[in-house]
């Protein structure tokens, strides 16, 4: 199966991880999309690169799309052929989609890859009523909607597709490697050692500014006995100069970006990962649930969430982890003080416990992937949650 992906960052983890997906499923996939780097990904040199875009600045991207509409349709016709299914990541390359529709032979599948609700979908001015209004109107050309948590259909997604939707969860992609039994975990990497100082691991894309807030004063606060390790890529709509911030903070250090070949070694040396999030506090950051929610847990470190949100319901549901209803740095470090050795060990035996199917995806969850994307449009009415 030919499919065409449009992507709204080239340079995101998140899309070469998909693209690893569709192929490992046995789809040929034709990419096209913008770039917040320079140089995009190492993996995709035959990508079809439409513009350098930039996080936090919705008005410049719109601008963009519309330059693309306008101008950029041959190209990247010419690039995607004649594609089965068609994948649009975001709103903005959604409407890039539903405009090379009417310009194929055949009309392919047109799937909706919405993994975060922009903070203007759920505002009520007048710039979040635009954005709905787009949206709905786009809605109606779209065959599957593919998101990553259920709280994402129940407080946006379902009242604008209805049922045309499937759960596809942030799972560790790990090709290669033989099944694991659904009951029977496999064994764990070597770990950190249990016991002070307590290593707190915040990994991934770095947005939220109180949680460096809350880490730095609680880390202060435990005085050697908490240590944060920040890794990752720092929006720059957010942290003008990450590293400056933590430079001269004690007990803290950012160790810059990671490649994905590294994320077992990274989470193996901390004992705790920052689950939290307040970057979209009370819409987007309320629903998510992130990449390092299953890489935490699929790597051997408990993972940290707020109480009132989609993980930390995660966490309560599935008796796992810490979810805090008090975030002040005083009830942060004095929650981690408190933590004994064999408090720590029984949080990892207790996560251990699970099916490891919970947290990786493998071959055959990316053919089952393949297989819904090729009925996308003959069972619009089924809702799966899948890998």
């Amino acid at each position: 199966m030919q499919i065409g992906y449009l992507a709204h960052d080239l340079s995101d983890p998140a899309i070469e991880r998909r693209v690893a997906m569709l192929s490992a499923g046995g789809a040929r996939v034709a990419l096209a999309g913008l770039s917040r780097s320079a140089a995009g990904r190492a993996g995709f040199a035959n990508a079809l690169v439409l513009g350098r875009s930039a996080d936090g600045k919705l008005a410049q991207r719109a601008r963009q799309i519309a330059h693309i509409v306008a101008r950029q349709k041959p190209s990247i016709l010419a690039h995607l052929g004649q594609p089965n299914v068609l994948i649009a990541r975001n709103l903005e390359m959604l409407a890039i989609a539903v405009s090379l529709l009417p310009r194929f032979r055949t009309r392919p599948r047109l799937v909706y890859e919405c993994l975060d609700i922009h903070r203007l979908l759920t505002d009520p001015g007048a710039a979040g009523m635009a954005l709905r209004f787009l949206e709905t109107r786009l809605a109606s050309h779209v065959d599957l909607v593919l998101t990553s948590s259920p709280a994402f259909v129940t407080h946006h997604l379902a009242a604008v597709f209805g049922d045309r939707i499937a759960i596809v969860e942030n799972r560790v992609l790990e090709l290669g490697k033989p099944p694991v039994s659904a009951r029977n975990p496999a064994p764990m990497p070597p770990h950190i050692m249990p016991g002070p100082p307590w290593r707190i691991g915040w990994f991934g894309a770095l947005r939220c500014r109180k949680s460096l807030e809350i880490l730095t004063e609680a880390a202060r606060l435990a005085q050697g006995k908490l240590e944060v390790v920040i890794r990752g890529r720092p929006s720059p709509a957010v942290f003008e100069d990450f590293p400056a911030l933590i430079r001269d903070k004690a007990h803290m250090r950012f160790e810059g970006p990671y490649n994905m070949g590294d994320l077992g070694q990274h989470y193996a040396g901390v004992h705790f990962a920052w689950g939290v999030d307040f970057y979209e506090a009370g819409a987007n950051s309320d629903w998510l649930l992130p990449n390092r929610l299953y890489e935490s847990v699929h790597y051997g470190s408990v993972p940290i969430a707020r109480m009132n949100c989609e993980v930390g319901r995660f966490l309560v549901r599935h008796d796992i982890g810490i979810p805090l209803p008090d975030l002040s740095p005083d009830a942060v470090a004095d929650r981690f003080l408190s933590v004994r050795a064999q408090d720590y060990r029984d949080l990892v035996l207790r996560q251990r416990s699970l099916p490891r199917g919970m947290w990786r995806a493998d071959q055959g969850d990316c053919v089952d992937l393949v297989r819904l994307l090729a009925n996308a449009a003959d069972h619009p009415q089924q809702r799966r949650v899948m890998i």
